[in-house]
């Protein structure tokens, strides 16, 4: 099935699932054995990782979009928000670092509500999000 696809986008747990392995990087190659889609893996709070040819054997070597640091009140529609944000970007040809931009921003904006679809951003609210993001507040960092 992953054979007929253009685009991969999921979780590091759903490409264990999909790869048969538990190391991510490892399933990845499975994957991308199977499918030349461009994999678009999503790293939780850490931001995600875009793959579009041969899946190198060492994190070091992988680009990370930057998640966008909130204070998480409700993951529900979490990854919805991310695929849409990531979609505008792709479907508009503005590149990956513009739709990673996007989807993290999306991801960010509703695991910051409570709700799910009262919480998806619209494009005005994300764009307006996005030309003051140095001036939003974030929680700090807890130590342990």
């Amino acid at each position: 099935m992953l054979h007929h696809f253009d685009l991969i986008v999921g979780t590091e747990e759903e490409f264990h699932i999909a790869g048969g392995s538990t190391d991510t990087l490892t399933a990845l190659a499975n994957v991308r054995k199977v499918s030349q889609a461009t994999l678009v893996c999503k790293r939780g709070a850490q931001g995600c990782s875009v793959f579009e040819g041969a899946i190198p054997g060492d994190w070091q070597a992988v680009k990370l979009h930057s998640g966008v640091r909130v204070e998480v009140l409700n993951v529900l529609g979490a990854g919805d928000a991310f695929m849409s944000g990531l979609l505008r970007g792709y479907l508009n040809d503005e590149g990956w670092d513009q739709a990673c931009r996007y989807a993290n921003a999306c991801g960010a904006l509703v695991v910051s509500r409570h709700g799910c679809a009262p919480a998806m951003p619209t494009r005005r609210e994300l764009d307006d999000y996005l030309a003051r993001e140095q001036q939003v507040p974030r929680p700090i960092a807890m130590r342990a």
